[in-house]
């Protein structure tokens, strides 16, 4: 695809720019940490609100108790965060041609859906030139098979 897509560049250089571009977008994107962790770091920013309030208006009771829960969601925090980076760095992660076509349409401005469509239809094309060369069992393979795959990524 990188070939066919972006002229401003040859091959391989091309090639391995998007492979790394793709790499990195799709690395990036799981640093992102879970719902669970934001949604624990905002509870932790209204309590330490409330513990601040109540310490100025000398409710050092509610201030204390505060504090504790405080201590509690902070450690909790941890060890989430814990979890979670040893969950990143053990995951292998696995880059998709979808992944791949994201980047090329995002370095050439073509939209995915194009890019996947141009592509279904060079295999249709391939299979009925193969089918006018008089290999009629390679060509019906290969346009089934062509078809097939269209239909099962959803385009």
């Amino acid at each position: 695809m990188a070939d066919r897509y972006i002229s401003d560049r040859h091959l391989p250089d091309k090639a391995i720019d998007v492979i790394d571009e793709t790499g990195a977008r799709v690395r990036l994107s799981r640093l992102n940490p879970p719902e669970e962790i934001k949604e624990l770091e905002m509870a932790i920013g209204e309590i330490t609100r409330q513990k601040d309030k109540a310490a100025e208006n000398q409710q050092f009771e509610e201030a204390a108790s505060l504090r504790d829960r405080e201590r509690e969601l902070k450690n909790e925090l941890e060890n989430m965060r814990q979890a979670w980076e040893v969950q990143v760095t053990d995951d292998v992660v696995e880059v998709t041609e979808e992944h791949i076509a994201e980047v090329i349409s995002s370095m050439t401005g073509i939209p995915v859906f194009r890019l996947a469509q141009a592509e279904s239809e060079r295999l249709i094309n391939m299979a009925s030139e193969l089918q006018k060369r008089g290999d009629r069992s390679r060509g019906s393979r290969f346009y089934s098979v062509s078809l097939h795959s269209t239909h099962a990524r959803g385009s």
